[in-house]
């Protein structure tokens, strides 16, 4: 028997007897849980799921996003595996793509497909998403939760069982920042009281940046058992892609960054060639499947911006004098994405244009440092850059000189936090320049064998 409420995997066993209960199946007189949840055993074991597509019952209000439109009809989005079709004469609505309806589920058929009767149309107000095993707390016991946010916010809060939750009036922003606590964080005990506290502050007017429990814990640890200056695992790796002329493949923490490096080559078209040096061509791309809401593979402002400072960033590194009229062309992508990913991305392309044996004056190396709750930390992950007082600050620099040469701030410093931030980054840039030269070195250290690992190719060839 395992620890109850406590996270479990399929196939594992959480009881030593048969019970018959949700999320859990028996065999040989044993019970087992079906799917990856938590586990629970108020009145009796159960398994409630961490994730997981909607799953309709009869009964069931949701909130519908409308997807489609033909003649006869309207096909919903309600998060499920399954797209229901409500019929124009069933409704006297006339509704247009991108609407939002109140449904009431009134039958589910043995292949799990909802049918709907539309309540009403939600209008003038913004939609919300979270996952829908994470309802009944957003709801909380005898609607605790929702009624304590309607009451701090002001807003009009609906709650659909399949995740979407409508809202107008009020505090919105404020809104968005709370669900995304509690979805986060819905299995931490005593949640309603310490989002009761949260919304007292922000009702008064206390500066967020005093609130440090959402961001640190009693022994100053981050939520992802990281120290205040400590950066997320970083791991790096070159060579990864033959066709290229350099490659390398970072990842750190959740992100994930591939980089190629094509030339010198000639510059095409060639009216843009500077007959003085090579010009380098940085490409930042996210992979649409990167982050948690698909993102359009049309490259975006961001993006393009991004490329132009990574640019500038490694012009500074490469000694272009040597490749006139010539490109470099370095292509990166973000196969997976959580704050950071320029940073990442940088230093993916600096370790693929050594890869590829361009002349450099050093490697790019960086990271970011900014602020939340209140203390200056470095590497923010996700939830931290969305803090109420968050700042983010990605910084690279050439650790040989410490010259920096990409810098761009979201959010106010005094001044002694910014050279704080300074400082932060400069001894962590030189940190992850050792870690780069390191794999750069390992790539070719077979290459130095010396005679024993010389003879060892003869004798495998005998």
């Amino acid at each position: 028997m395992i620890d109850m409420k406590t996270i479990v995997v399929p196939g594992e066993q959480v009881a030593d007897k048969p019970v018959n209960s949700f999320g859990v199946y028996t065999y040989n007189n044993k019970t087992y849980s079906k799917q990856l949840g938590v586990l629970y055993s108020v009145e009796h074991i159960k398994v409630v799921p961490l994730t997981g597509k909607y799953m309709p019952k009869e009964g069931d209000q949701i909130i519908g996003l409308v997807i489609q439109e033909d003649l006869y009809g309207y096909i919903l989005d309600i998060k499920s595996f399954r797209l229901p079709y409500i019929h124009k004469r069933s409704i006297k609505t006339e509704l247009k793509v991108g609407d939002l309806v109140l449904c009431n589920v009134y039958f589910v058929n043995e292949i799990k497909e909802a049918s709907i009767d539309i309540l009403a149309k939600l209008e003038t107000g913004m939609l919300f998403e979270v996952s829908s095993k994470k309802v009944p707390r957003i709801i909380g016991k005898h609607r605790s939760m929702i009624s304590l946010l309607e009451k701090y916010l002001g807003s009009k809060i609906i709650v659909g069982a399949n995740g979407y939750i409508f809202a107008k009036g009020g505090k919105l922003n404020i809104l968005k920042d709370a669900l995304k606590i509690i979805n986060k964080y819905s299995y931490v005990d005593n949640l309603t009281e310490k989002m009761k506290v949260y919304l007292e502050n922000i009702k008064w007017g206390i500066n967020m940046s005093e609130k440090e429990e959402w961001y640190f814990n009693s022994k100053g640890k981050r939520f992802d058992d990281r120290s205040q200056f400590e950066h997320r695992p970083i791991k790096l790796k070159v060579g990864v892609i033959k066709r290229a002329d350099g490659s390398a493949f970072v990842e750190w923490g959740q992100n994930k960054a591939i980089a190629a490096v094509y030339g010198p080559r000639e510059m095409l078209p060639k009216h843009l060639a500077d007959p003085n040096k090579a010009t380098i061509r940085y490409h930042y791309r996210m992979a649409p499947f990167s982050v948690p809401d698909r993102k359009n593979p049309r490259p975006g402002r961001r993006e393009i911006e991004i490329s132009k400072v990574s640019s500038e960033a490694l012009s500074k590194a490469v000694d272009l004098k040597q490749f006139p009229n010539t490109t470099i062309d370095v292509f990166v992508t973000i196969l997976d994405a959580n704050a950071g990913t320029r940073i990442t991305a940088l230093i993916a392309g600096s370790l693929a244009l050594a890869d590829a044996g361009i002349p450099m004056t050093d490697l790019v190396a960086g990271i970011a440092v900014g602020k939340a709750g209140g203390k200056v930390i470095s590497d923010l992950n996700k939830h931290e850059e969305d803090a109420p007082d968050a700042v983010d600050l990605p910084i690279a620099m050439l650790p040989n000189t410490d010259e920096v040469v990409l810098m761009q701030m979201d959010g106010p410093l005094t001044e002694k936090e910014f050279y704080e931030v300074l400082e932060v980054a400069r001894k962590s840039c030189h940190e992850i320049k050792d870690m780069q030269i390191k794999i750069l070195k390992e790539k070719y250290k077979d290459n130095f064998g010396g005679d024993a690992e010389w003879n060892n190719i003869f004798t495998n060839q005998n």
